[in-house]
């Protein structure tokens, strides 16, 4: 048993270094792939043309619109602490009419939803 566990051993490792063992010679291997050149952004827009300028100048309106929102948004336009105490109350005592009223007469935005 020992003797037939010690040949298949052999003839395993012999698979395996035999697989590590370069078949072909050097001068018969393959190139390494011809991968395309790398290109800029900027030639990337230069080649797609006046789309890419037009779509180049509505990103940066977009972002400087996101900005200008985020910079003059006020937190006390879309919900204020008086607001949601009377909200709260009126929930509680299920006068949805009331609340329908309140709603109406503020200005917020939470005021609107509701």
């Amino acid at each position: 048993m020992k003797r037939f566990l010690w040949a298949l051993v052999t003839v395993a490792g012999a698979a395996s270094l035999h697989a590590q063992t370069p078949s072909a010679s050097p001068s018969t291997l393959p190139l390494a792939p011809d991968y395309p050149q790398t290109r800029s952004v900027l030639d990337a827009i230069f080649a797609a043309g006046p789309v890419m300028y037009i779509l180049l100048a509505l990103s940066v309106f977009s972002v400087m619109l996101v900005v200008v929102y985020l910079m003059t948004i006020r937190r006390g336009a879309v919900v204020s602490s008086g607001f949601m105490a009377t909200a709260d109350a009126l929930l509680r005592k299920r006068d949805h009419l009331g609340l329908l009223a309140v709603s109406n007469r503020h200005g917020e935005a939470i005021a609107r939803v509701v």
